[in-house]
């Protein structure tokens, strides 16, 4: 493992967020430090401006989040759009995958190789993530949407 770890550019810059409550904190990150024993979590506890938590999801290389229900899906489809590589559980994993992205398990953090796990994914996978976000997200799907929401909150019953 060290000669992998001395061929990687600025490896002490490899960033993971993760979308979690206090409780399965511990659980996310112990997914990864167990294998990567030196890799270092940032605990972001204050409130960023809109801009500043792009920005900082823009430089995210692993996003992780382990919550089974259905959560944290701008955040997800930021990170595809940006590139991250997007380690996910239940419903977020089943509609990110349905829709035809590359992203993984967290399960899969268990049975990756470091190199794996950290290895970013190819300009391909990546250009393929975002065309399928923002085609999910295109201002036409959205508007027809909102509309069938509204019409549905306005019926009367």
């Amino acid at each position: 493992m060290a000669s992998f770890l001395a061929a990687l550019p600025d490896f002490s810059k490899v960033s993971a967020a993760s979308s979690v409550s206090s409780s399965r904190l511990s659980k996310n990150i112990s997914l990864i430090t167990d294998k990567i024993p030196f890799f270092l979590f940032f605990l972001l506890t204050d409130f960023l401006s809109i801009d500043n938590y792009y920005l900082l999801l823009k430089k995210t290389d692993i996003y992780i989040c382990s919550w089974e229900t259905q959560t944290g899906l701008s955040a997800i489809y930021t990170c595809l759009v940006y590139g991250v590589k997007c380690f996910l559980d239940g419903a977020n994993y089943n509609i990110v995958r349905e829709l035809g992205c590359i992203v993984f398990k967290i399960t899969d953090l268990k049975i990756l190789s470091v190199e794996e796990i950290i290895m970013p994914l190819t300009m391909e996978q990546k250009k393929k993530n975002a065309a399928i976000i923002k085609e999910w997200l295109n201002n036409d799907r959205i508007n027809a949407m909102w509309n069938n929401f509204y019409s549905v909150i306005n019926d009367d019953v």
